[in-house]
């Protein structure tokens, strides 16, 4: 048999070693496009959302959500990273490319005649059943890993957001509670000039009505300001999509009593950096069965057809690597290191993220309560007090000094509410931060 006669026979060796042979359809699923990574479909939610608020000009808490995660940059970023996984699976099953060799030459005979020599082979490196598996169960632990740190991009996004919609109706809330001192302080205004005109107040009590008055007129621009600043704080994390003049539809009153023990259990089970540690651990997990597997020799099949000076030859070949001096023991133990580094790391964190609850509850049960006692104790008090008030300096039987503490007490009584409400949310964010997970707030209006 010729060299030239062998190599059909070498080719049909060659098509029935394991992925040497042409692909039926179906066979192998299709590799991922080496394109530029293409946008993020608009979610038809978020779509919707932002059609809403431009028609209404009022924006609850899911919809801002849902726009501000539909224009987060960090949408290429996950695809870039679902697209890196995809490609590491793909590189872990696939098989070693064959080897051919080609040897050609002449030889000369004891009889003085020359001839042509040549010798055609091709090797396959078969892996150790399980290597394969095991390469591909590491490569796809990875996507776990990704997706645990997308999802705590994604928390912090929700917790910038959220703060940014309560900062929209606590500065909302504010401004209305500037506009009603604003109007009572003119109202008093006009009590002191009528009574000033009637010669039963001095101009000095005229003069210190006008400057209460000036001074509400001053915080109500300051509010303005804080509002419009609020706007586009929320605007700059929604993509500039929301309209300039827009109103947040909080209940702000929506303080739901929690416990500490909950807390707890819903961090253990949600928090991202608890999820992404592991899907680490579960990953080192899998490099462990990699590394195993990597001790195991492959096995290299062969065929090879040649022709000497006087014979020709064709046969199969058959080898392996005699692990005798290294079986991958050092990569083992790191693998397990890995392991026992990450179950450190996990328990660390837990400690940390224990405390950053427990830190997070006291102050939102604390601002709770502060809340719950100026709306429900205080604020009826001090409004009474200043009807009460403007109706005895009406009637000349106290003075305007009486009249003003009563007006600046039950401001300070609402300034103080609003500020509790404000910590509430601020420590309830920092609680849903901590423990992992977001609390569906109620839309609705403020108090």
């Amino acid at each position: 048999m010729s060299t030239t006669r062998a190599l059909p026979l070498v080719a049909a060796l060659l098509a029935a070693l394991p992925g040497c042979g042409p692909s039926r359809a179906g066979d192998n699923p299709p590799a991922p496009s080496v394109g530029p990574i293409a946008a993020v479909r608009p979610e038809p939610a978020a779509a919707q959302a932002e059609d809403d608020v431009l028609a209404g000009g009022t924006v609850t808490t899911p919809q801002a959500l849902a726009i501000a995660h539909r224009h987060h940059p960090t949408h290429a970023l996950f695809a870039a990273n679902r697209r890196a996984v995809a490609a590491h699976v793909l590189q872990a099953q696939a098989w070693d490319n064959p080897e051919g060799e080609i040897e050609l030459g002449r030889a000369t005979t004891n009889d003085g005649e020359r001839r042509g020599v040549g010798r055609l082979s091709v090797r396959q490196r078969i892996p150790w059943p399980g290597k394969r598996s095991a390469r591909t169960n590491a490569a796809q632990a990875e996507g776990a890993v990704a997706e645990s740190e997308a999802r705590n991009v994604e928390l912090e996004l929700a917790g910038e957001v959220t703060a940014a919609v309560i900062d929209i109706a606590i500065d909302h809330q504010a401004l209305a509670q500037a506009r009603a001192a604003q109007a009572i302080a003119r109202e008093v205004l006009g009590v002191v000039e009528r009574r000033l005109a009637a010669g039963e107040a001095t101009k000095a009590d005229a003069l210190r009505a006008r400057v209460e008055s000036l001074q509400a007129d001053q915080a109500a621009m300051a509010f303005q300001s804080d509002l419009a600043a609020s706007r586009a704080s929320l605007n700059a994390l929604c993509g500039g999509v929301l309209p300039e003049v827009f109103t947040a539809a909080v209940a702000l009153d929506n303080l739901p009593v929690t416990s500490l023990e909950a807390a707890h259990a819903t961090a253990e089970n949600q928090h991202p950096q608890f999820l992404r540690l592991q899907a680490i651990l579960r990953l080192r997990q899998c490099e462990v069965e990699r590394e195993r597997a990597a001790a195991y020799p492959d096995v290299t099949l062969g065929a090879f057809s040649g022709r000497e000076t006087d014979s020709r030859a064709v046969g199969l070949t058959l080898g392996m690597d005699i692990p005798l001096w290294n079986r991958n023991q050092g990569g083992i133990e790191s693998a397990f290191a890995e392991i026992a580094r990450t179950q450190a790391d996990l328990a660390v964190q837990q400690a940390k993220v224990f405390r950053e609850v427990d830190g997070a509850w006291r102050d939102y049960e604390k601002a709770r309560i502060l809340a719950e006692r100026y709306a429900g104790e205080l604020r009826p008090v001090s409004k009474e007090a200043l009807r009460l008030a403007l109706g005895s300096y009406q009637a000349g039987e106290t003075s305007l000094l009486d009249l003003l503490d009563a007006r600046r007490t039950a401001q300070g009584v609402e300034s103080a509410l609003l500020d509790a409400v404000r910590q509430a949310h601020a420590a309830r964010i920092r609680l849903d931060l901590a423990t992992g997970s977001f609390a569906e707030l109620s839309a609705g209006t403020t108090p």
